[in-house]
């Protein structure tokens, strides 16, 4: 696995950062596309039993500074950003609140980072068709082209209690979605989401770079349509972008479900 090392400040120990922060470039077949061995969602997998776990693809897109990464997704907070995941990171045990930490106090950064185009989640489904211990992967995605096609960007869970220790970083750049109400919708049992944005400010989403052992698996979400007519010209790919509010649909395959709270 190819790494990005990062030069912080001398009162830091030297760190090395990965990045699944997937910026949309060239993909890992040369021509936009995650190649074809590496398009496996869905398979079953032999194995033992684990909850979930997660692991980078295995061809980076390219090697990056974190302005270029800032200017091409035009997240211009994307280097701070990494700079606060650092510090998390080192204070993984700290009972100090995080967000209250100046951001002087967050070690500098800067090296290149690697980044990817996908990520396969192995999670347990025991109710769907599968091999030994009942496992199966799915494939996560954040490209500009899927199966030479239209783009592809994925929404998962994350477990937000996990601790992880190390000084090599596997990472991704994620927008917040939180609970509109107290309790899932009472005539789907499901509950509705929508984009977080610190401060109230709807236009600027809440975005976190968290580290990649701290996501589950992919997770499913359908638009709250409502009583307003949808173009016939809406591409899938527009729909994170389109609708206000999202249902979790828990019903998609039992670890789903299991986990949904």
């Amino acid at each position: 696995m190819n790494t990005g090392r990062a030069q912080v400040d001398p009162s830091h120990e030297p760190l090395i950062l990965d990045s699944s922060s997937l910026l949309s470039n060239n993909a890992s077949s040369g021509n936009g596309n995650i190649n074809e061995d590496e398009d496996d969602d869905g398979a079953d997998i032999a194995g033992p039993t684990v909850e979930a776990h997660v692991d980078l693809s295995k061809v980076p897109l390219c090697k990056v500074y974190p302005d270029d990464i800032a200017a091409k997704l035009a997240q211009p907070d994307f280097p701070c950003l990494i700079q606060k995941f650092i510090y998390d990171q080192e204070h993984l045990n700290s009972t100090s609140d995080i967000m209250s930490v100046s951001s002087t106090a967050h070690p500098m950064f800067y090296g290149k980072i690697t980044v990817y185009p996908s990520a396969i989640a192995t999670i347990q489904v025991p109710s769907n068709i599968s091999r030994t211990g009942g496992m199966c992967c799915e494939r996560i995605c954040a490209v500009t082209s899927w199966r030479k096609g239209a783009s592809h960007y994925d929404t998962v869970f994350v477990n937000a209690d996990s601790a992880v220790e190390g000084i090599h970083y596997l990472c991704a750049l994620v927008n917040w979605f939180s609970c509109k109400d107290n309790s899932p919708d009472k005539s789907t049992g499901m509950w509705i989401v929508e984009p977080y944005a610190r401060g109230g400010d709807a236009e600027n989403p809440s975005s976190d770079i968290i580290h990649l052992n701290t996501i589950l698996r992919a997770a499913h979400l359908l638009p709250v349509f409502g009583s307003e007519h949808v173009s016939r010209t809406l591409s899938f790919t527009d729909t994170l972008d389109t609708f206000s509010s999202y249902y979790i649909n828990k019903y998609v395959d039992h670890h789903a479900f299991k986990i949904t709270f």
